[in-house]
């Protein structure tokens, strides 16, 4: 029963934040659209004296790229499809392994044993 309930809690909050991360991104994008198209539009009409601020607004015109590929990046986490779940055997997962028993076997040259026993 309570392992029902936790489960039905966890896919309501699993939609929550989907939906959360659609309006967001939705919101965003909105926002983000208009600076980035103004920006290129004013950039394109700039004689050559105008570097500062050309300077300005490629800087503007990069930050609001990088956002907006940030937030449809951020906004494929909430369109995953559902894990599959299907039977794992573990034996070989839980096997033990050279460096976790001090094996003979060659260790990779970045690993560091903390451990005494395998010094």
């Amino acid at each position: 029963m309570a392992s029902d309930l936790s489960r039905a809690l966890r896919a309501e909050e699993r939609r929550v934040w989907r939906g959360l991360i659609r309006v967001l991104s939705h919101e965003t994008g909105n926002s983000l659209g208009p600076i980035q198209a103004t920006a290129e539009a004013l950039q394109q009409g700039l004689g050559h004296g105008d570097s500062r601020l050309a300077e300005g607004l490629a800087l503007i015109e990069r930050r609001t790229r990088g956002v907006a590929s940030f937030i449809r990046r951020y906004a494929e986490l909430a369109r995953l499809p559902a894990p599959v779940l299907e039977p794992v055997l573990l034996s070989p997962l839980l096997a033990p392994s050279p460096v976790a028993t001090c094996g003979a076997m060659v260790r990779p040259r970045a690993f560091r044993s903390t451990s005494s026993s395998c010094q």
